[in-house]
């Protein structure tokens, strides 16, 4: 299975890194740093799975620059484009804050999660939420892996 990886803070994606290849060394992952990288990854390649940061910068960030400005939905932004664009993958978020914010508004996980699972069913499996240090959020991550492996 190939699996894509976008995520753009480094302890947090070396963590999930090491999980993926520890858990499921015969699975080819890839790795992308922001919404413009990893939707040209998804628009370009075939993933079985994505695993998706909500929050990322818009363009992977350089030495000396600030990826120009975060996306504070991304994660649904990118949802919307592999359903628009009909392609054929599974998505789990995997977040490290219990709510976020659009228009204004501050939604909690379990809002999402159902804004998601209305939106998106054929493509969303479920909200992650990661807490380093902790080893709920592997666990649940390789019980929603096992229902599409």
């Amino acid at each position: 299975m190939r699996i894509l990886l976008i995520e753009d803070d480094p302890k947090k994606l070396k963590a999930l890194m090491e999980y993926v290849d520890a858990e499921y060394p015969q699975h080819e992952l890839e790795t992308r740093m922001s919404y413009q990288s990893g939707l040209k990854a998804i628009l370009t390649n075939k993933f079985q799975l994505i695993l998706l940061d909500m929050q990322l910068p818009n363009y992977d960030i350089k030495s000396g620059e600030d990826g120009y400005k975060h996306r504070a939905v991304a994660g649904k932004d990118i949802l919307r484009e592999i359903k628009r664009k009909n392609i054929n993958c599974k998505v789990i978020i995997i977040t490290q804050y219990d709510s976020f914010t659009e228009n204004g508004r501050i939604s909690s996980l379990q809002e999402w999660r159902n804004a998601f699972t209305k939106e998106f069913p054929n493509h969303y499996l479920e909200i992650v939420f990661y807490k380093p240090g902790l080893s709920a959020w592997k666990n649940r991550l390789k019980e929603l892996i096992t229902t599409i492996t």
